[in-house]
């Protein structure tokens, strides 16, 4: 059976390029390497380079939802539009970032004169719930149809899968509440503002207020301040506010580009956070809770993301995609010492630093959460469904673990233990007001 598909599927890889080179993959290490050519090959444009490793990786595995994408934009960037399609196709077919493939499919079909082909899988995405009006009515591919009264249907099929959802869950320091950010599914979002609730779901309250879209937030290990990334999109700050006055204060002054997610430190001396400027990777930087001492933890050169400061206080933990794939790396807080964990993407290390849970996003189908040990070995899925879950976060006293999922068609938050029983929701979100 897995030769009679493997030839099926290799017929079509090379069909679809003109290299054809075959070679086996034996771990992930070395399907990280692939891919971390690939993306060194699209940084420099070398689209035909890019094309040829993806198909090198879909000979050996047919089910590389990444690769199949990475054909994709390839082949469109070639200006084989066909090809493209048929990439982004597969791609969503094994439900990788499918809402976007779908998308992808779509403009393309559209782009080609397909009008039937491009209404059809419109009509797909809005049934999937997609919720980026402005991704359908502002792409010009997608001008053509304009005329068509089906386009009107469809975008405000779109519009009206906009929802009010709850993400980006941290825990308090003493285990109590867990702190998250509520506003519009629409990216970026319109407004959104920073809540806590009690673990057992009770006592949910608003920690900030007035205009702004308030996100990624953590609080002090005090209980007593919030720290949380707002402002428009290219123009993000980190703000600190004193949760009994709710005077917010900017933390870092220099213009340094979009500041994210921000991890207080276990003593509440420093802030670790992750930063970009447009066209430029994503670093990791640390400051000092007044805003002095500001210092770029890791490397320009490659992408770094989501730190954590772990329960200890004597590292940092964060994900990188610098050897290809994201993988969870620990560091000391002054940047040195930066060693690779295990492929994991959103890393949470539990209390006592055994484990770590996190978001699988590597190759293939929609990110699902995992816990694994330290060192990278016995992995475990804990969740199994169509749904895109995310960034997981271990309790204090590791019985439990949080996370956001889009279970509901849009985001909201829910806690399970560490082996994936007991499921439970702990935000119901209101709905927008139509």
């Amino acid at each position: 059976m897995f030769e009679s598909s493997l030839s099926v599927v290799t017929v079509l890889v090379l069909a679809l390029s003109p290299f054809g080179q075959c070679r086996v993959l034996h771990d992930k290490a070395d399907l990280a390497a692939l891919f971390s050519q690939a993306d060194e090959a699209k940084r420099h444009k070398d689209w035909p380079r890019v094309a040829e490793i993806a198909n090198t990786i879909l000979v050996t595995d047919p089910k590389a939802g990444r690769a199949w994408y990475r054909l994709g934009v390839a082949k469109e960037n070639l200006h084989d539009d066909s090809g493209a399609e048929i990439a982004f196709q597969k791609a969503a077919g094994l439900h990788y970032f499918e809402r976007d493939c779908l998308l992808e499919v779509a403009s393309l079909a559209a782009k080609q004169g397909n009008k039937e082909v491009a209404f059809s899988y419109l009509k797909q995405l809005a049934r999937a719930g997609f919720d980026q009006p402005e991704q359908i009515a502002g792409t010009s591919e997608f001008s053509s149809l304009k005329t068509d009264a089906r386009y009107k249907a469809v975008v405000l099929h779109v519009r009206r899968n906009v929802r009010s959802q709850s993400s980006n869950p941290q825990w308090s320091k003493d285990g109590k509440r867990i702190i998250f950010e509520r506003g519009s599914s629409e990216f970026p979002s319109a407004a959104s503002q920073i809540y806590a609730i009690d673990r057992n779901g009770s006592h949910e309250t608003q920690l900030t207020f007035g205009s702004g879209n308030h996100m990624m937030p953590d609080m002090s290990p005090d209980g007593q301040k919030i720290v949380y990334s707002s402002g428009e999109d290219g123009k993000r700050k980190l703000y600190v506010e004193d949760l009994q006055s709710h005077q917010a204060r900017v933390l870092v002054t220099e213009n340094i580009g979009n500041e994210h997610y921000p991890s207080w430190s276990p003593d509440g001396t420093r802030i670790v956070f992750n930063n970009f400027k447009g066209g430029e990777h994503h670093q990791v930087f640390v400051v000092n809770v007044d805003g002095s001492g500001l210092k770029a933890l890791t490397s320009p050169e490659f992408n770094s993301d989501y730190p954590r400061w772990t329960y200890s206080g004597n590292q940092i933990i964060f994900e990188s995609e610098r050897a290809g794939m994201w993988g969870a790396y620990t560091m000391n807080p002054d940047g040195t010492s930066q060693t690779f964990l295990a492929w994991a993407s959103t890393p949470s290390l539990s209390t006592d630093g055994k484990r770590i849970a996190f978001s699988d996003v590597l190759t293939e189908g929609n990110t699902e959460i995992y816990v694994m040990n330290s060192d990278g070995t016995q992995p475990k899925r804990i969740t199994n469904n169509r749904a895109e879950d995310w960034e997981p976060a271990w309790s204090p006293n590791e019985k439990e673990i949080v996370f956001m999922s889009q279970r509901s068609r849009h985001f909201e938050l829910y806690l399970m233990s560490p082996d994936g029983t007991g499921v439970r929701r702990l935000t119901k979100t209101p709905q927008i007001s139509k």
